[in-house]
């Protein structure tokens, strides 16, 4: 089985040419978990999608190194976003089926098994008996363990989890949990980002305050 690892040197960005953080390093392997932990506006979520290359650093580098390559790619990352990328007008089902033509090979793709796919990624949290529901019927919860579904889409080694647990109660908190400890389990690696420790999963500890730049940086920026 490949293992993988991640190697972030030397880090920096900015909002608006505002820092947000700078000289960020920190390293990764296969059956880790770093937990993310920042105030809000503190640049969590702009971290995130740099390393799931959604985002340009403006310093810095990341290493992604597997038996084969030194380059991330799509293929082998899951960004879960903060904000479920749901559309209102479809129905739970529709959703699922859009995203897998969206991240699946279309050729391969036929709607009974679509219809088959989409029953047992809904299992994972429980989630057959909305199937038909329309999208903008859901709870904030209900909307979450969806947008968690996406992880089941395709196997990917690297999960980057904005605030997963957000409006979950607490048998969904449970069953993500036990979830990310199996892909622990199985050589995966995951990033996570939250305003405070969560408890849930175990891992080590990364505080964007310890990367924040310095006030004559900011006002050197400023200018």
């Amino acid at each position: 089985m490949t293992y993988y690892s991640l190697d972030v040197q030397n880090l920096s960005a900015s909002f608006s040419k505002w820092p947000l953080f700078s000289n960020l390093s920190f390293t990764i392997k296969s059956t880790e978990c770093l937990k993310i932990i920042g105030a809000n506006g503190s640049g969590k979520t702009t971290l995130l999608r740099i390393i799931a290359g959604l985002s340009f650093a403006s310093a810095g580098k990341l290493l992604w190194k597997s038996q084969t390559q030194t380059l991330l790619t799509p293929l082998e990352v899951t960004f879960i976003s903060v904000t479920p990328p749901l559309k209102n007008n479809l129905r739970v089902f529709e959703q699922l089926n859009l995203w897998q033509l969206l991240k699946g090979d279309i050729s391969t793709l036929s709607l009974s098994k679509l219809t088959q796919a989409s029953e047992k990624i809904l299992s994972h949290f429980d989630l057959q008996e909305l199937w038909d529901t329309p999208i903008r019927y859901l709870s904030a919860g209900q909307r979450q363990s969806l947008n968690l579904c996406q992880l089941f889409l395709r196997p990917t080694p690297l999960w980057i989890l904005d605030e997963p647990f957000a409006h979950l109660d607490l048998k969904q908190v449970n069953r993500l949990s036990e979830i990310m400890a199996l892909h622990l389990s199985q050589k995966g690696l995951i990033i996570t980002a939250s305003p405070y420790d969560v408890h849930h999963i175990e891992g080590q500890l990364l505080r964007l305050e310890h990367f924040k730049p310095t006030q004559s940086i900011r006002e050197n920026d400023r200018w």
